[in-house]
């Protein structure tokens, strides 16, 4: 049973990883970069005040769902689980969101328990820190973004 164990717990990392890959992946491939404006010259210059620009909002961030989380968790905790996947029946999350960062408290349940696992994504850093019973994973926005990709 212990095997069984660490599979559901690995399966939960790697689903959880895979989840936030995909989010990422997929808003990458919308992304298309918006050409600079140019401002015209003139012959008697006037000085202008721009209102500060508004930061760009990261698609990759924006990817980073419960919904997208949650289905990620289950299929990467199955991919995990591997001859085992019938074993793994869910994962659910709770959301926490702010401005800076996103954190979801998850657990996968399978046949032999739940598994928790938390995931703490930091806008600023671009890094989302996947903590399991299998330890702890610190992974890029890009990073799962090439995940989700393969």
């Amino acid at each position: 049973m212990e095997d069984l164990e660490k599979i559901v717990v690995f399966l939960l990392l790697a689903l959880t990883a895979f989840a936030l890959l995909l989010l990422v992946a997929t808003f990458a491939f919308f992304i298309t970069p918006v050409p600079e404006q140019s401002v015209p010259i003139s012959q008697n210059p006037v000085p202008v005040v721009l209102p500060d620009p508004v930061p760009e909002i990261s698609p990759l961030w924006d990817s980073i769902q419960l919904s997208v989380v949650e289905l990620t968790c289950l299929s990467q905790a199955k991919l995990y689980a591997e001859d085992l996947a019938w074993a793994v029946n869910s994962c659910s999350c709770i959301e926490t969101v702010s401005d800076s960062s996103k954190e979801y408290s998850c657990s996968v349940s399978a046949l032999d328990g739940i598994h928790p696992v938390e995931i703490s994504c930091e806008k600023e850093s671009s890094k989302c820190v996947i903590e399991s019973e299998e330890g702890t994973k610190v992974m890029g926005f890009a990073e799962l973004n090439a995940l989700v990709e393969n």
